[in-house]
């Protein structure tokens, strides 16, 4: 009995599995249709990727930066439909400070590549495309871990929790490609590939008619992302900051996870960050700048319990914050 039920488990398992594993050694070995690719050095300095992202490009690619540190730019024309390549071509990417170029097209695993440029480019024609995981609520746990990995590498970037969230969401069937003013906006895009010239927003918004002046300034959004260097970090016994978020406007959001499992009421968090934001004018130089501090607060599970925003009359009359989405006490 015990032979057969091992038997029918391994049939099931080679029913399942099997044409998984033999795709994933196609890839591996380079013979699977979504291994074509080409890497490219022109002149020592610039990497152009093109093609499938796959295992064999990720070797060519690793062999090309080790052996050229002279490389500054990596150019990603790349469909990334397996996304453990694209994860370790991120962090080489980011381990050397490098600029990211997009275009024609970077869509699936490319564009988590393309987050880790320390400049990321993209021309006017560029297509980015995002779509989520194979049915997300559906697939293992590992997975699951990875992809709430992939989502916190986005936000500790300071992409726009909006955007964030249709990137992820995203249905496999329909590719979601975000246009240019969306992605500068969400601070997917920090610079414009013209012609020759490479362009920072504020630059190429003061060149062409764009709505992104109605978001974060620029100054905030480099504020933002000097101060996410130190993120995440734990404040207290409670609380950690995982990052900071510019946007809208002359808002500066903080995002923090209660660490331990304990309900506080809006009253006692309401005292305890107004003691923390307002005491010995800690926030002063932000107020003067126009800064409205913002805080989003989360359990450890990721789920939202509160947000809030401090101004300088919220400072000086110590009123209660009110809280969204409501929380009874």
């Amino acid at each position: 009995m015990t032979v057969l039920v091992l038997v029918a488990v391994s049939a099931k398992w080679v029913a399942n599995e099997g044409p998984y594993l033999v795709e994933t050694a196609k890839i591996v070995a380079g013979a699977h249709k979504y291994s074509k690719h080409e890497v490219t050095l022109v002149n020592g300095t610039d990497l152009h990727l093109s093609g499938y992202l796959g295992f064999k490009l990720l070797q060519k690619a690793e062999g090309l930066l080790e052996a050229n540190p002279r490389i500054h730019t990596v150019h990603l024309n790349l469909i990334g439909v397996w996304v453990n390549p694209a994860r370790r071509l991120r962090d080489l990417i980011q381990a050397r400070k490098l600029d990211t170029v997009a275009g024609p097209v970077c869509a699936y695993g490319c564009t988590l590549v393309f987050m880790a440029g320390e400049r990321r480019i993209a021309s006017v024609g560029a297509t980015l495309g995002f779509v989520s995981y194979d049915d997300h609520k559906k697939v293992d746990g590992r997975t699951r871990d990875n992809r709430l990995k992939d989502i916190e590498y986005f936000r500790k970037k300071g992409v726009t929790e909006s955007f964030v969230t249709r990137a992820f969401e995203a249905p496999r069937s329909k590719i979601w490609n975000p246009t240019l003013h969306q992605l500068m906006t969400a601070n997917i895009v920090t610079h414009v590939k013209l012609g020759k010239d490479i362009v920072a927003i504020a630059a190429f918004c003061d060149r062409e008619e764009c709505r992104v002046k109605s978001t974060a300034p620029r100054w905030l959004q480099d504020l933002s992302a000097q101060v996410n260097r130190i993120f995440p970090a734990k404040v207290d016994e409670l609380t950690r900051v995982e990052r900071t978020v510019a946007g809208p406007g002359k808002q500066l959001t903080y995002h923090m996870t209660l660490i331990k499992d304990i309900r506080l009421s809006p009253k006692i968090l309401s005292s305890t960050l107004l003691d923390s934001a307002c005491t010995k004018g800690k926030l002063d130089k932000f107020f003067t700048r126009g800064i409205v501090v913002g805080y989003v607060i989360r359990d450890k599970d990721g789920r939202l319990l509160h947000e809030a925003r401090v101004t300088p009359s919220i400072c000086d009359s110590q009123e209660t914050l009110a809280f969204y989405p409501q929380q009874r006490g």
